[in-house]
């Protein structure tokens, strides 16, 4: 009897590099709602922190972050459509896709 498996993907990263500057989509919302922007180096920096941390070295307001985040996701909606796949994902997934990979 033939097993059914799922693979589950991490999108960014693996399928396609969603934000290759997140410093742009992060200083567009500065301006917008009024906390402090980020240059390209302070990226791997803050990546390392605790979200809520983040929040205090941006001086993100808590009352206007349901609405930060919904703009972020807006944005970043219209920047999946630009995506390419990383190098060699689309052969593994087609590879996948016809059976030849075995478990």
């Amino acid at each position: 009897m033939k097993k059914d498996f799922v693979i589950i993907f991490d999108f960014d990263g693996t399928i396609s590099e969603i934000i290759k500057s997140p410093e742009k989509i992060v200083n567009v919302l500065a301006d917008e709602f009024g906390f402090k922007k980020i240059k390209p180096e302070d990226v791997e920096k803050l990546k390392e922190k605790k979200a809520q941390d983040v929040l205090k070295i941006l001086k993100v307001s808590l009352i206007k972050l349901p609405f930060i985040l919904l703009k972020g996701r807006s944005i970043l909606g219209k920047e999946i459509e630009k995506l390419k796949p990383i190098e060699g994902i689309k052969e593994v997934i087609e590879y996948l896709y016809i059976g030849k990979f075995k478990f």
